[in-house]
């Protein structure tokens, strides 16, 4: 679906400015750019996810950024045309500092466009991995790159790493804009992809990585991603719960393998540290199960977690990994991003494994509980598996509010093929080719635009 997507999108030139002969409004020539770039970011996240190579490069990008956001949410065709920078312009800045301090501080690009410089970022670091022999010189550039984008934000946003987890956001001031928060998510999550191996198979067979620096920068990120976690989950508790984007799940996998390959060096101590940690992976384990109504392979990912939970001491979580058989329970070993690895997509194994047992158990009150889709799943018809971990035991290591437990279903969403999301929640993907292909005018848009 995607694949196809992306073919209409560039046979339709989305990648480029449009035509001033379509005599298209200002708005509807936002909205052709925001269907792209929607496009774009999902290229990356999906190729993060599934150990792949980009489908959309960045020398394909003919295409502006998009306008201040709170311009294009007014949606008013006859306002004058907002300002637009060149997206090649905006990228290349990344390289000069000076540059791309003027750009930010210029007022002409808004939150919209600052994430979609994250995600390009995001794709210069996929390359680097794919690369057979890649450069120490590369790997600094795009560090420079990522630490320059950081130190040109403004202060405002910079502070949002710095609120402390024992404080209530609520009373941390102005709720950011979900773009700039979730942003900041991934680019935590990016120095740990350029500084470290991607799955815990090679951090712990890595001893030089291990006691380098590289693993340093590793550990301070992953700190800042689970501080954020935590703060997600406190808001997951207020009646208005804040919207996730798909990509932030590949945040939480990225960070909590920093912390599962901590807790295996340290498992046994007995010492503060170690059990620091163990709460910072009960953490991630409450963050799968709140997020599993609503992406699949978040409760496999919750499974892993408990599994070295586990493999702690940590005993009562409600007959899940530990009643299940040890070849039956998916291994975070199973995750890997080398070369031939399915990275998470390697999960939809698991769900086959656990369609079996459930076969050959039917009777079995462990095996009624799980329900699984097998792979490929049948995305319209079947059932969410029940998949949770005690709520008791697990806030009895983290002082969340058990309500973070408590997730409304969503009526129209579905699966996407893929099964890490439902792609009801982010695009009306049958909106989106039916415009592609003409059935659908520029201007019926906007339930077809991503949340983001």
């Amino acid at each position: 679906m995607l694949t196809l997507a992306m073919m209409l999108a560039k046979d339709m030139k989305l990648n480029y400015e449009p035509d001033e002969e379509l005599g298209l409004t200002w708005v509807e020539k936002e909205q052709r750019r925001r269907v792209f770039w929607n496009l774009y970011m999902m290229d990356r996240h999906l190729a993060a996810m599934e150990n792949r190579d980009l489908l959309i490069s960045d020398r394909e990008v003919h295409l502006n950024l998009p306008c201040l956001d709170a311009v294009y949410e007014a949606d008013d065709p006859m306002m004058a045309p907002p300002t637009t920078v060149p997206a090649p312009t905006a990228f290349a800045t990344l390289d000069d500092p000076d540059q791309l301090r003027a750009l930010v501080t210029s007022g002409s690009i808004g939150p919209s466009a600052l994430q979609i410089m994250i995600f390009r970022m995001f794709g210069s670091v996929i390359r680097f991995h794919h690369t057979a022999n890649p450069t120490s010189a590369e790997k600094e550039r795009i560090d420079r790159q990522l630490d320059a984008f950081y130190d040109n934000l403004p202060p405002n946003i910079r502070a949002l790493d710095n609120v402390d987890r024992s404080n209530d956001v609520r009373n941390a001031g102005a709720k950011p804009d979900r773009r700039i928060s979730t942003g900041l998510m991934l680019w935590h999550t990016l120095k740990i992809l350029l500084h470290g191996p991607w799955d815990v198979n090679s951090m712990c067979a890595d001893s030089v990585w291990l006691s380098s620096s590289d693993f340093l920068i590793c550990a301070e990120h992953s700190e800042l991603i689970v501080r954020k976690v935590e703060n997600y989950l406190t808001r997951r508790a207020e009646p208005h719960r804040p919207y996730i984007p798909s990509f932030v799940i590949f945040c939480f996998l990225m960070s909590s393998m920093v912390h599962i390959t901590l807790i295996r060096k340290l498992r046994g101590s007995g010492g503060q540290i170690e059990r620091e940690v163990i709460h910072k992976i009960a953490v991630y384990a409450k963050a799968f199960q709140a997020l599993r109504s609503r992406w699949r392979l978040a409760q496999y990912m919750q499974l892993v977690i408990e599994r070295e939970l586990v493999q702690s001491g940590l005993r009562g979580l409600d007959a899940t990994v530990e009643s299940l058989p040890s070849d039956a329970a998916p291994k975070v070993e199973e995750i890997r991003w080398e070369v031939g690895g399915l990275g998470v997509m390697a999960l939809a194994e698991a769900a086959t494994r656990l369609e079996k047992l459930s076969q050959q158990e039917k009777n079995s009150p462990v095996a009624d509980s799980f329900v699984s889709t097998g792979s490929p799943p049948d995305l319209k018809t079947a059932a969410t598996p029940t998949i949770h971990a005690s709520p008791n035991t697990l806030d009895s290591i983290s002082s969340q509010s058990q309500s973070v437990f408590q997730v409304p279903q969503t009526d129209n969403a579905f699966d996407l093929v893929t099964g890490d999301v439902r792609f009801g929640d982010l695009i009306d993907e049958t909106a989106v080719l039916r415009f592609m292909s003409g059935g659908l005018g520029v201007g019926d848009l906007d339930s077809a635009m991503w949340r983001f």
